[in-house]
Protein backbone atom coordinates (compact mmCIF):
# COMPACT_ATOMS: atom_id res chain seq x y z
CA UNK A 1 0.00 0.00 0.00
CA UNK A 2 1.74 3.22 -1.10
CA UNK A 3 -1.12 5.91 0.58
CA UNK A 4 -1.23 5.55 4.64
CA UNK A 5 -4.28 3.78 6.23
CA UNK A 6 -6.29 7.50 6.73
CA UNK A 7 -6.46 8.14 3.00
CA UNK A 8 -8.79 4.82 2.88
CA UNK A 9 -12.15 3.73 4.48
CA UNK A 10 -13.29 0.56 5.22
CA UNK A 11 -16.16 -1.72 4.37
CA UNK A 12 -16.79 -5.17 5.86
CA UNK A 13 -18.34 -7.20 3.89
CA UNK A 14 -18.97 -10.91 5.04
CA UNK A 15 -17.34 -13.88 2.81
CA UNK A 16 -16.20 -17.43 3.56
CA UNK A 17 -13.76 -18.23 5.57
CA UNK A 18 -11.48 -19.87 2.47
CA UNK A 19 -12.16 -16.46 0.81
CA UNK A 20 -10.78 -14.01 2.96
CA UNK A 21 -7.78 -16.24 3.58
CA UNK A 22 -7.67 -16.01 -0.80
CA UNK A 23 -7.96 -12.17 -0.91
CA UNK A 24 -5.48 -11.85 1.58
CA UNK A 25 -2.49 -13.75 0.31
CA UNK A 26 -3.84 -11.92 -2.79
CA UNK A 27 -3.67 -8.43 -1.53
CA UNK A 28 -1.89 -8.55 1.50
CA UNK A 29 -3.05 -7.60 4.81
CA UNK A 30 -4.92 -5.27 5.11
CA UNK A 31 -7.01 -5.95 1.38
CA UNK A 32 -6.95 -2.61 -0.54
CA UNK A 33 -8.55 -2.55 -3.45
CA UNK A 34 -7.98 0.06 -5.61
CA UNK A 35 -8.96 1.16 -9.48
CA UNK A 36 -5.57 -0.82 -10.22
CA UNK A 37 -6.12 -4.16 -9.30
CA UNK A 38 -8.62 -6.86 -10.48
CA UNK A 39 -11.85 -6.22 -7.87
CA UNK A 40 -11.21 -2.55 -6.93
CA UNK A 41 -12.60 -1.41 -10.92
CA UNK A 42 -16.12 -3.26 -10.21
CA UNK A 43 -16.11 -2.64 -6.39
CA UNK A 44 -17.17 0.88 -7.00
CA UNK A 45 -20.25 0.33 -8.14
CA UNK A 46 -21.70 -2.13 -5.59
CA UNK A 47 -21.18 0.49 -2.91
CA UNK A 48 -24.40 2.38 -1.44
CA UNK A 49 -24.99 4.72 1.25
CA UNK A 50 -26.33 2.64 4.45
CA UNK A 51 -29.87 2.78 5.00
CA UNK A 52 -30.73 -0.41 6.33
CA UNK A 53 -30.12 -2.05 9.69
CA UNK A 54 -27.12 -4.41 10.59
CA UNK A 55 -28.07 -8.03 11.36
CA UNK A 56 -26.01 -9.98 12.98
CA UNK A 57 -27.09 -13.42 11.68
CA UNK A 58 -24.97 -14.68 8.77
CA UNK A 59 -25.59 -14.19 5.43
CA UNK A 60 -27.08 -16.70 3.51
CA UNK A 61 -27.95 -16.89 -0.19
CA UNK A 62 -27.84 -20.32 -0.86
CA UNK A 63 -29.46 -23.07 1.61
CA UNK A 64 -25.83 -24.75 2.57
CA UNK A 65 -24.14 -21.26 1.43
CA UNK A 66 -23.11 -19.11 4.30
CA UNK A 67 -21.22 -16.30 4.44
CA UNK A 68 -19.44 -16.72 8.33
CA UNK A 69 -16.72 -14.16 8.64
CA UNK A 70 -16.09 -11.09 7.43
CA UNK A 71 -12.96 -9.06 5.54
CA UNK A 72 -12.32 -5.47 6.28
CA UNK A 73 -11.61 -3.84 2.83
CA UNK A 74 -9.58 -0.93 1.99
CA UNK A 75 -11.09 1.27 -0.57
CA UNK A 76 -9.84 5.52 -1.19
CA UNK A 77 -11.83 7.95 0.61
CA UNK A 78 -11.65 10.14 -2.75
CA UNK A 79 -14.55 7.39 -4.10
CA UNK A 80 -17.03 8.92 -2.02
CA UNK A 81 -16.95 11.86 -4.05
CA UNK A 82 -15.37 10.67 -7.10
CA UNK A 83 -16.10 12.98 -10.26
CA UNK A 84 -19.11 14.41 -8.64
CA UNK A 85 -21.00 10.91 -8.02
CA UNK A 86 -21.89 10.60 -4.32
CA UNK A 87 -20.91 6.85 -3.55
CA UNK A 88 -21.66 4.70 -1.00
CA UNK A 89 -19.56 3.66 1.94
CA UNK A 90 -21.55 0.67 2.30
CA UNK A 91 -22.53 -2.72 0.71
CA UNK A 92 -26.13 -4.07 1.04
CA UNK A 93 -26.80 -7.64 1.35
CA UNK A 94 -27.88 -8.28 -2.44
CA UNK A 95 -24.75 -6.51 -3.63
CA UNK A 96 -23.15 -8.80 -1.26
CA UNK A 97 -24.13 -11.96 -2.53
CA UNK A 98 -22.96 -10.60 -6.08
CA UNK A 99 -19.51 -9.98 -4.23
CA UNK A 100 -19.06 -13.21 -2.92
CA UNK A 101 -19.75 -14.57 -6.63
CA UNK A 102 -17.39 -12.73 -7.85
CA UNK A 103 -14.53 -13.79 -5.47
CA UNK A 104 -15.90 -17.38 -5.74
CA UNK A 105 -15.87 -17.26 -9.77
CA UNK A 106 -12.12 -15.98 -9.11
CA UNK A 107 -10.92 -18.51 -6.70
CA UNK A 108 -12.35 -21.24 -8.97
CA UNK A 109 -10.44 -19.57 -12.20
CA UNK A 110 -7.30 -19.49 -10.20
CA UNK A 111 -7.50 -22.83 -8.53
CA UNK A 112 -8.62 -24.39 -12.26
CA UNK A 113 -5.18 -22.51 -13.36
CA UNK A 114 -3.26 -24.00 -10.83
CA UNK A 115 -4.30 -27.16 -11.60
CA UNK A 116 -4.08 -27.31 -14.76
CA UNK A 117 -0.72 -25.77 -14.96
CA UNK A 118 0.35 -28.49 -12.99
CA UNK A 119 -1.54 -31.09 -14.91
CA UNK A 120 0.50 -30.05 -17.56
CA UNK A 121 3.88 -30.50 -15.65
CA UNK A 122 2.61 -34.30 -14.72
CA UNK A 123 0.98 -33.82 -11.33
CA UNK A 124 -1.67 -35.42 -9.50
CA UNK A 125 -4.77 -32.64 -9.14
CA UNK A 126 -4.68 -33.64 -5.28
CA UNK A 127 -1.49 -32.28 -5.13
CA UNK A 128 -2.12 -28.91 -7.39
CA UNK A 129 -5.12 -28.48 -4.93
CA UNK A 130 -2.98 -28.75 -1.55
CA UNK A 131 -0.21 -26.49 -3.12
CA UNK A 132 -2.98 -23.89 -3.70
CA UNK A 133 -4.15 -24.24 -0.77
CA UNK A 134 -0.84 -23.39 0.45
CA UNK A 135 -0.05 -20.77 -1.56
CA UNK A 136 -3.47 -18.72 -0.38
CA UNK A 137 -3.22 -19.54 2.96
CA UNK A 138 -6.46 -21.27 2.94
CA UNK A 139 -6.70 -24.78 5.56
CA UNK A 140 -8.51 -27.89 3.86
CA UNK A 141 -10.54 -29.20 5.77
CA UNK A 142 -10.86 -26.32 8.48
CA UNK A 143 -11.87 -23.39 5.53
CA UNK A 144 -13.08 -25.70 3.08
CA UNK A 145 -13.12 -29.45 2.35
CA UNK A 146 -11.16 -30.99 0.44
CA UNK A 147 -13.95 -32.39 -1.58
CA UNK A 148 -15.79 -28.93 -2.01
CA UNK A 149 -12.42 -28.13 -3.61
CA UNK A 150 -12.00 -30.96 -5.72
CA UNK A 151 -15.71 -30.07 -7.24
CA UNK A 152 -15.40 -26.15 -7.30
CA UNK A 153 -12.15 -27.00 -9.60
CA UNK A 154 -13.99 -29.29 -11.61
CA UNK A 155 -17.02 -27.46 -12.45
CA UNK A 156 -15.36 -24.74 -13.56
CA UNK A 157 -13.12 -26.57 -16.14
CA UNK A 158 -15.84 -28.70 -17.53
CA UNK A 159 -17.93 -25.39 -17.96
CA UNK A 160 -15.00 -23.61 -19.59
CA UNK A 161 -14.70 -26.58 -21.84
CA UNK A 162 -18.41 -26.27 -22.62
CA UNK A 163 -18.14 -22.89 -23.40
CA UNK A 164 -14.97 -23.32 -25.73
CA UNK A 165 -16.50 -26.06 -27.55
CA UNK A 166 -19.83 -23.65 -28.29
CA UNK A 167 -17.76 -21.15 -29.00
CA UNK A 168 -15.85 -23.35 -32.13
CA UNK A 169 -19.50 -24.86 -32.97
CA UNK A 170 -19.98 -21.47 -33.84
CA UNK A 171 -17.41 -20.36 -35.56
CA UNK A 172 -17.98 -22.96 -37.75
CA UNK A 173 -20.85 -22.71 -38.49
CA UNK A 174 -20.59 -18.69 -39.31
CA UNK A 175 -20.11 -18.05 -43.25
CA UNK A 176 -16.79 -16.41 -43.96
CA UNK A 177 -16.82 -13.09 -45.45
CA UNK A 178 -16.13 -12.89 -49.57
CA UNK A 179 -13.49 -10.34 -49.92
CA UNK A 180 -12.96 -8.87 -53.53
CA UNK A 181 -9.07 -8.73 -53.63
CA UNK A 182 -9.36 -7.27 -57.28
CA UNK A 183 -11.02 -4.22 -55.78
CA UNK A 184 -8.58 -3.74 -53.51
CA UNK A 185 -5.91 -3.12 -56.27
Amino acid sequence: MHQPLSQYFVVKIPVKPYIKKYLQALYGRPVVFSTTNYFGATIIAFLDRKFYSTRKEDIVFKRFDKLTDAIDIYLPKYWLNKRGISYGYDVSMQNTIIINKMFEERFAEDICKHCTLYDTMGFDIKDAIEDFCTVHMVDIETDISFDALKKKEYRYRKEKQKQFHTNLSCQKSLPLPEFNFLAIL
